[in-house]
């Protein structure tokens, strides 16, 4: 089908991140507060944040692990990835900002061993689906080996059914592509045949039409490195989030919940998440269902040690155990605003809030200190909205 065919999945990977370098910084989603928070939902007891230890596996030029090794300078992290560019850029950053609790080391997922040793929190995102087959094995071998009893995983993917049709429009950018130009060429020539493609569509072929125009759309704003990586590299495998959690329990992992919750995952009814429920043998099955009907295309899964107790639906009962963030301002048309002893009625923003109602997102226990003096009552700042 494609124009031209990589004989060396791993040499011809190497020679293009080493080439084109992906870039990136915080990714908030892998925070280790953040994984905790998303487990103690399920019930999870979870390491402490202070002074843990965090993996990430496939690093890039390391802009996400420096950013939590600065936040939680107690804490200790490592970062590996295949191309020496990139982290010859990730050991140079350190030095240059003064970061001191974080190891990069150019090394393939398949030679991660025992010398690194265990770590409370393990993370790779974009690279699960990036890699060939024998590497997505042990990454998942990696994150059940490598992981503290306690310890969770972060694993992110492109799933189908949602990447059937993005599938699609990949396939025939590959096929268009030639690789010897320069990478600003070969992304204008894939963005040229896609707007050529879409225009000469027969009008009676409006779902075809729909679907280009929909990722013509989903990529015009996209970098240079994203398009590269995701839409022209030679290696690109989504799967269904079944098979995944299949594999991942096949090396003593088991599937715990999304990370970051999904707004659209909220407007779904609840007739229809009980009909689901009703067709499901159990909780996996149950997401597989979700994705169909969400036609999902990509997924940031958590994962612990199998055999641990995991709740199915969120549970409030960690909720307690975690501090409470949100970004709000002052709404001064709220009922609450006029009541004669509340204090938030300025037209500025405040600086704190403890509103239960405008909270953004948990944090553990174990993460920075809560900024809400603790003697206030949560109910004097109820004329707030969270932006977040």
């Amino acid at each position: 089908m494609y124009a031209h065919v990589a004989e060396s999945a791993s040499d011809i990977l190497l020679a293009s991140y080493d080439a084109v370098p992906y870039g990136g910084g915080a990714i908030a989603g892998t925070r280790p507060d953040y994984l905790a928070a998303a487990a103690r939902l399920r019930g999870l007891t979870t390491p402490p944040i202070r002074g843990c230890r965090v993996l990430d596996l496939g690093c890039a030029t390391g802009g996400n692990l420096l950013s939590m090794a600065l936040s939680l300078p107690e804490s200790n992290f490592v970062g590996i990835d295949l191309s020496p560019r990139q982290i010859a850029s990730a050991r140079n950053a350190a030095k240059t900002i003064g970061v001191s609790n974080v190891q990069f080391e150019a090394m393939s997922i398949t030679d991660v061993d025992e010398e690194l040793g265990t770590f409370d929190y393990i993370v790779s995102h974009g690279v699960y689906s990036w890699v060939p087959p024998r590497v997505q094995k042990a990454l998942l071998e990696v994150c059940s080996k490598s992981l503290a009893p306690e310890g969770l995983a972060y694993v992110s993917y492109n799933t189908y059914p949602g990447w059937h049709a993005r599938g699609l429009v990949r396939d025939m950018m590959l096929f268009h592509d030639r690789p010897e130009l320069s990478p600003a060429a070969r992304v204008q020539r894939a963005r040229d045949l896609l707007k050529s493609v879409a225009d000469g569509v027969p009008k009676s072929d409006q779902v075809y039409a729909a679907v280009l125009q929909e990722e013509i759309a989903t990529l015009s704003e996209a970098s240079e490195t994203y398009f590269m990586h995701e839409e022209l590299e030679s290696e690109n495998h989504p799967v269904y989030f079944i098979d995944f959690a299949q594999r991942a329990a096949a090396t003593g992992l088991q599937y715990v919940s999304e990370v970051i919750p999904s707004l659209t995952d909220t407007q779904i009814s609840g007739d229809l998440r009980a009909t689901l429920r009703s067709w499901s043998a159990d909780n996996l099955q149950y997401e597989q269902y979700f994705d169909f009907v969400r036609n999902r295309t990509f997924r940031r899964s958590l994962l612990c040690h199998a055999g641990r107790t995991v709740e199915v639906e969120p549970t409030a009962a960690g909720v307690p155990s975690m501090h409470l963030r949100a970004r709000c301002f002052v709404d001064t048309d709220a009922p609450e605003a006029k009541q004669p002893d509340c204090t938030c009625s300025s037209t500025r923003a405040r600086p704190h809030c403890h509103s239960t109602r405008c909270s953004r997102r948990a944090e553990p226990d174990s993460a920075a200190p809560t900024p809400f003096p603790p003697t206030r009552s949560p109910t004097r700042c109820c004329a707030v909205r969270s932006l977040g």
